[in-house]
């Protein structure tokens, strides 16, 4: 068992159905692990800031909160004005 394993074993465990993300390097890992379960369904955006906005809107229609998935540094980067944007809107955002 990994520990992308364990990622997503925690997703489906907490009912988290949906995730919304970007492939990288440093998260396809997680990617494959998640499919492979078969209980989260990944939409991939088109870049990390969409990603998070994305979340925030599943979030604003379903009050349930959709882990956000990003690759590290520049994908790490992308993804800090949604995160900005959910914090000042005070919207949960879960994001790996």
């Amino acid at each position: 068992m990994t520990v992308s394993d364990l990622v997503a074993e925690f997703f489906a465990e907490k009912g988290l159905t949906h995730a919304f993300g970007v492939v990288g390097a440093g998260n396809i890992r997680i990617f494959d692990a998640i499919h492979r379960l078969g209980k989260t369904q990944i939409i991939c955006t088109h870049g990390e800031q969409a990603a998070a906005q994305s979340s925030i809107g599943y979030y604003r229609v379903s009050g349930k909160v959709a882990p956000v998935l990003v690759t590290c540094g520049a994908g790490a980067s992308n993804v800090v004005t949604g995160v900005v944007s959910a914090w000042m809107d005070s919207i949960p955002l879960f994001v790996i």
